[in-house]
């Protein structure tokens, strides 16, 4: 999973390459949301048994580096966190993710849409579940989605509000002497709302 990394930092950093030709703004920028994370709930013993879906949510914060290669076309990468408390438990989603929007100028107020690409990882710390399990475990998984919103620009400074969809198949699995549990995490939605400086 360590290529999955690297491959999605070159890809932010081709990104970056090849936006260096343009004649345009490069951009920093903060990131926070309320993330929703779904997952699918299984004890196995040799063969997984379904035992329901769980959703929880999560506060995640972000940063962003990127630049816009005309008025209407931006590219990024994004790093970003969010982590879940829950009677004990622990979960910890990180994702690495380059995106490409595409801006409508409209007026002062500007929708975009756009895709992205990258990495998910998901870690656990299950202390004691109901049926006694616990432990810990983490994964790496490729993440794609899509994202959409609206933006104004003041000055060099841009404010935008957006959702985003990911997909992705992070698989943990905890064991010890009580059994083991299999979390399938497997998408998020996230509101967000972001402020990002150009230079």
């Amino acid at each position: 999973m360590k290529k999955l990394l690297t491959a999605t930092a070159l890809t932010a950093a081709a990104i970056a390459s090849t936006s260096a030709m343009a004649q345009d703004d490069y951009f920093v920028g903060l990131e926070y949301g309320k993330a929703k994370h779904y997952a699918n709930v299984y004890a196995t013993d040799g063969v997984d048994s379904f035992q329901g879906s769980d959703s929880d949510k999560a506060n995640t914060y972000g940063i962003r580096v990127g630049k816009y290669l005309n008025d209407n076309v931006r590219v990024y990468a994004n790093l970003n966190q969010g982590k879940i408390k829950d009677d004990g438990d622990k979960h910890t989603m990180r994702q690495l993710t380059a995106s490409a929007d595409y801006v409508f100028d409209l007026g002062p107020v500007k929708p975009f849409v756009g895709a992205t690409l990258g990495a998910n990882q998901a870690k656990a710390k299950i202390n004691n579940d109901d049926d006694g399990i616990s432990g810990s475990d983490s994964s790496y998984a490729l993440a794609y989605g899509a994202q959409v919103g609206v933006m104004a620009q003041f000055g060099q400074v841009d404010v935008e509000a957006g959702y985003r969809y990911l997909r992705h198949k992070n698989d943990i699995n905890v064991s010890n002497a009580a059994g083991t549990m299999k979390l399938d995490y497997k998408k998020s939605k996230t509101p967000y709302v972001s402020v990002s400086y150009r230079f």
